[in-house]
């Protein structure tokens, strides 16, 4: 590890120790390890007891550890030698920054219950009774990890917005820019707002200046011992040429710690030194690199572009609109027709269904719920005794009983608005009226 850094090195982790594939460690039953180059005791745990130690966190001088413990819903600040353990506050620590001109160091949380629901806020590490909103414009995430992570100065934050709608939050002005659909997304500890999204495939991460721009994929599954598999849980290092990383596989006792270093333009990975040979999985690494003193040279900052939401093609009219997606890796915004107000729309995977190709909806064993658009749906439809629906659909089976549900607005099975299906080989629409009733099952009666 020192070899690869050149400078002495820190390492901490999370390991299972009964359930391997619980890799994003919401269960109570794991080990804090970390890694000193310089104590020559290797890998060691931090604490001995066994709990619930999610996404650790190294402060800026790699003296304490910051994590959550997911099934008391808390976050916990503890030392490198393992003393010092307390708990902090409710919620997700997503991660620690420390303030350029003050020195005082902040914890970020994803505060409550840490739902992506839930605002960020930072919380000083000291006094955790100080704290500031960050940012609740938006949700972020996931509902399993926050990935909240801010630049040097505090000004501009990655994290997606929610998932998978991964981008950068500019926190002077409220506003965040989209750059790729994705997840884990990261930014580089420095003030060239360089960030990266993990890439559906979990093989390698799409690389963006600041602005989004000179977009470029990485690979990062070239790894000894991974031999070109998935791998997991993409992390910026304290210094931007280092990563950590965790593979083959999200979970399992295969998944390992590895560390590595990013030519000197980002465009790949140069070298990988595999950091743990075990039979437990090993998730969540992050690593501290000892600063050399001397401020390192980074891109110039330019101003985030702004989305222009109404460049798509598609939909070909937006007149009256109150719902939009397109797909998973795009802002999906549009004008709210009562209040004038840009709105993103979003959509919750449920069950089985995921991101396809392209961050397409597949609704294999599945669907997408519509979120917070019930109300505004059904105002539009009564004042305006219209309805357009406009999608692209893909059957998986030429034929289907039915009517197989692709686009609803129901309550349940029996009681609907709309309902646009595929019955047989046949698209149908079932649409909710007086003379239908409430699923649409009645003949309508021909008027005499």
């Amino acid at each position: 590890m020192k070899q690869l850094t050149g400078r002495p090195t820190r390492l901490v982790w999370a390991q299972a120790v009964d359930k391997q594939d619980d890799f994003c460690a919401q269960g109570g039953s794991f080990r804090l390890l970390g890694l000193d180059t310089e104590d020559g005791r290797g890998i060691r745990p931090i604490r001995e007891e066994i709990s619930g130690y999610a996404k650790p966190l190294l402060t800026a001088d790699g003296s304490q550890i910051v994590y959550s413990n997911r099934p008391e819903n808390s976050v916990y600040v503890v030392n490198w030698d393992g003393s010092g353990l307390r708990k902090l506050v409710q919620g997700f620590a997503s991660d620690v920054w420390t303030d350029p001109g003050s020195g005082v160091q902040w914890v970020l949380v994803r505060t409550g219950n840490g739902d992506e629901k839930n605002a960020i806020v930072r919380y000083r590490l000291d006094k955790p009774d100080v704290y500031e909103k960050v940012w609740d414009k938006t949700a972020t995430g996931h509902n399993l990890v926050p990935w909240f992570r801010l630049s040097a100065d505090g000004k501009r934050a990655a994290d997606a917005f929610p998932w998978s709608s991964c981008g950068i939050a500019d926190l002077t002005s409220g506003r965040w820019q989209q750059y790729a659909g994705g997840c884990w997304p990261s930014i580089a500890p420095d003030n060239s707002y360089r960030m990266f999204v993990f890439q559906g495939n979990h093989r390698e991460v799409t690389m963006f200046e600041s602005g989004g721009d000179r977009r470029r994929d990485v690979k990062i599954n070239q790894a000894p011992g991974i031999n070109g598999r998935d791998v997991y849980f993409p992390r910026f290092s304290s210094e931007p040429r280092f990563l950590t990383m965790t593979g083959p596989g999200v979970g399992g006792r295969e998944a390992e710690l590895y560390l590595g270093r990013f030519d000197a333009g980002f465009n790949s990975v140069e070298k990988w030194v595999r950091v743990t040979h075990n039979d437990s999985g090993d998730f969540f690494g992050d690593a501290w690199i000892k600063p050399t003193g001397e401020a390192a040279a980074t891109a110039v900052a330019r101003p985030a572009k702004e989305a222009n939401a109404g460049a798509a093609d598609w939909p070909g009219d937006r007149t009256g609109l109150v719902f939009l997606w397109a797909d998973g890796s795009q802002m999906n915004e549009i004008v709210d027709p009562v209040s004038g107000q840009t709105k993103s729309c979003r959509a919750q995977a449920r069950d089985h269904a995921r991101h396809g190709l392209h961050y397409v909806m597949d609704l294999t064993g599945g669907g997408f719920l519509a979120e917070d658009c019930d109300a505004g749906v059904l105002a539009a439809c009564r004042k305006s005794n219209q309805l357009t629906i406009e999608a692209i659909i893909t059957p998986a089976k030429a034929r289907q009983t039915g009517p197989a549900r692709i686009i609803t607005f129901s309550s349940n099975a029996g009681s609907r608005n709309f309902t646009l299906g595929q019955e047989a080989d046949k698209l149908v629409l079932r649409l909710r009226t007086p003379q239908t009733g409430e699923n649409r099952r009645k003949r309508r009666q021909s008027a005499t």
